[in-house]
């Protein structure tokens, strides 16, 4: 028998998410809180603050099922941007969002090890 041992990844889980509309007002307002610290940090002209802002403007305009891709894109780039514990990099806010829109989990993987090889 091959010897196993296993290794855990981080993934998120986009298919768990189901849009309601009373979430909305924290996700636009997250939306409005990372547009507003792109503009300042990037500038009113900078292709980031741009794609920013039409985030934005589209969470606040739509339903939620209407931009439901766009937002679990936003929180998965948020996701991957960390390695490790989200709640050490982000508010408790942003950690919710990330959890609620990705369901990001650890996900066990096992490896066979090749006898002598390491």
């Amino acid at each position: 028998m091959t010897p196993l041992f296993s290794i855990a990844e981080r993934v998120p889980h986009f298919d768990k998410w189901q849009p309601d509309e009373s979430d909305k007002s924290r996700i636009v307002a997250e939306m409005k809180d990372y547009y507003e610290s792109t503009l300042e940090i990037c500038g009113v002209n900078d292709e980031q603050t741009s794609e920013a802002f039409k985030l934005y403007l589209k969470v606040q305009n739509h339903t939620l099922s209407e931009c439901k891709d766009d937002i679990q894109e936003f929180f998965a780039d948020c996701f991957w941007a960390v390695s490790g514990d989200i709640s050490e990099y982000y508010t408790q806010g942003l950690c919710d969002l990330i959890n609620l829109t990705i369901s990001p989990g650890i996900e066990m993987e096992e490896i066979p090890i090749a006898e002598g090889k390491f």
